[in-house]
């Protein structure tokens, strides 16, 4: 439930529903939201797999073996994830892009680039089952600064809404790179269908428009879904046809279902391991960024282990590649409308693939009105909620570090790639954090130690009084988003009998955004385990400085004022 603020309040664990078969007992619930998310998903889906360069049956597909694989697996653990849904997201559509226009090239056999995007698909898997066993999702998806993975995603959003252009003038995109459709776009223009383009038009105009607090609460359905369907019937009566329209094929396993081509990946070891290395990380980094997001949607204050996420994740991508499904990931559209509607458990999720598979059934003739360029338009709304201005404005609000941390990682990802765009991002925070520790801080100190100092645990010590069940976290040095994780480690240290745990920060010389950020998700949930927290964000003020009005702007001790 939420309160007059909006803020979520959360129900007591008493009241927590069960997974398994004990969670049909709030069947009514998840069967609605199911429906709902499936045609939602239904748009997305095959708008994702528009913007990914795939046959659109491969989006439905992978919401399909997603929902199935993730939610059983997820209702057998009862460890989580508990409202996400998985599926095709946008934020895997640039690296599966990439993926087929690679294999598609110079030299190679397009017919098999699809095989081998599978091949990667459920390498992948297998390498986020072995990050879940081995209990690191969690640590990895933590290692990352909250502002890269801020400007990653803007920028996948920015990559989004130049590809989809071309499309909603009813034409193919032929350029390949980021710079290069720009280039491209003033001959574009002039060769556009002019029908197709005021349709899409009017479909992007109503799309924002229906985007407002006071539309949602009037229409039964989301907004994308009303623009589907009058941008469907428009088309129709506007005589769109044949290449401009989705096509689902009648149903024959080699026109559905692909197998992944193995063997196509060693004739390009070095570029297959950088695709597989992409593919990897950005899953498992947004997967885990999206389970804590969604966690916070959830009423009953559940939390979901990252690694039983990534598990599940893992499990549907290796066996769905085998049935021509796209690598998938939970997303943050449709598990946040899965919560808004009602979703007690991940059955939701369960009927959300069964209505799903209903649709790809019975539903193709109708799926097959759906113009493409409606379908940019709805990948065009979903590329500006990723990178739109307020995002920018944010990231500067929260501090001019943050901002050239953000602005460097979004132009080098809409430049290179996402690897690289997060390897400069990450080296741009270390730096510009290192800055701060020299400036004001630690005037004398080696930078090589500095940078080092981020990556030790800033837990000094841990002690537990027993009279007055207190529970005392005493933390050193540096605090950032390299090293945060160890503060979860300590907290898990604390015995049974203490009521409170109180931090200390008179030796902190340095707390980050990112950790700063985490330290508050901290606090929250020593509160929610029941116990009382102090000397938190009145500690750090009284002994560190914030660098803006943000409370999770950098702090620094400083020698120096900032």
């Amino acid at each position: 439930m939420s309160t007059q603020d909006g803020q979520t309040t959360h129900r007591t664990s008493e009241l927590k529903p069960k997974g398994g078969l004990q969670g049909l007992r709030h069947a009514k619930h998840d069967l609605l939201a199911g429906f709902q998310v499936a045609l939602l998903a239904l748009s997305f889906s095959l708008g994702i797999a528009q913007a990914s360069g795939v046959a659109p049956v491969a989006g439905l597909v992978t919401i399909v073996t997603m929902g199935f694989a993730a939610s059983i697996l997820a209702l057998t653990t009862n460890r989580g994830p508990y409202l996400t849904i998985c599926g095709a997201a946008a934020g895997l559509t640039t690296i599966i892009a990439g993926t087929i226009e690679h294999f598609s090239g110079p030299g190679w056999d397009p017919t098999r680039a699809f095989g081998t995007l599978c091949a990667l698909g459920c390498l992948s898997g297998l390498i986020q089952i072995t990050l879940a066993k081995c209990k690191l999702a969690g640590r990895i998806g933590g290692l990352f600064p909250a502002t890269v993975i801020h400007a990653m995603l803007a920028a996948i959003g920015a990559i989004i809404i130049v590809k989809q252009l071309a499309p909603i003038m009813g034409l193919s995109t032929h350029g390949h790179t980021f710079w290069e459709m720009i280039y491209l776009l003033p001959e574009e223009i002039q060769e556009s269908q002019k029908i197709i383009l005021v349709l899409s038009l009017i479909c992007l105009a109503l799309v924002f428009a229906l985007d407002t607090k006071r539309a949602q609460s009037i229409l039964p359905v989301p907004a994308v879904i009303t623009i589907v369907v009058l941008g469907s019937a428009a088309g129709f009566l506007l005589h769109i046809h044949g290449a401009h329209l989705v096509s689902i094929p009648t149903f024959h396993p080699q026109r559905w279902f692909a197998v992944p081509d193995f063997a196509n990946l060693g004739r390009d070891p070095a570029g297959s391991l950088s695709l597989l290395a992409q593919l990897t990380l950005v899953g498992t980094i947004e997967a885990v960024a999206t389970g804590k997001a969604i966690d916070g949607k959830d009423v009953y204050g559940r939390k979901t282990s990252a690694d039983a996420l990534t598990l599940g994740i893992g499990l549907a991508n290796t066996f769905g590649a085998f049935l021509g499904a796209i690598p998938g990931i939970p997303g943050g559209v449709k598990s946040g409308a899965n919560a808004q509607a009602g979703a007690r458990t991940q059955w939701s999720a369960f009927f959300c693939a069964a209505f799903m598979l209903v649709f790809m059934a019975f539903g193709r003739p109708v799926v097959n009105l759906i113009p493409k360029a409606v379908l940019a338009t709805v990948l065009i709304y979903i590329g500006w909620r990723l990178c739109k201005p307020a995002v920018w404005q944010h990231a500067a609000y929260i501090g001019r570090e943050q901002l050239i941390v953000f602005a460097t990682t979004f132009f080098t990802t809409i430049s290179t790639d996402l690897l690289v765009g997060i390897g400069v991002g990450i080296l741009s925070e270390l730096v510009v954090t290192a800055y701060f520790v020299k400036k004001y801080a630690e005037p004398d100190a080696l930078v090589f130690a500095t940078l080092v100092g981020f990556w030790r645990n800033p837990v000094e010590k841990i002690d537990f009084q027993p009279e007055a069940g207190m529970f005392h976290i005493h933390l050193a040095k540096h605090v950032t988003a390299f090293n945060h994780r160890y503060l979860t480690e300590a907290l898990a240290q604390a015995p049974k009998e203490a009521t409170a745990v109180k931090m200390h920060f008179r030796k902190v010389t340095l707390v980050d955004h990112t950790a700063a950020v985490e330290l508050r998700a901290f606090a929250e949930e020593v509160r929610e385990s029941g116990r009382d927290v102090y000397g938190y964000e009145r500690a750090m003020d009284i002994h560190l400085k914030r660098i803006s009005l943000d409370p999770t702007a950098l702090r620094v001790r400083p020698t120096v004022t900032p």
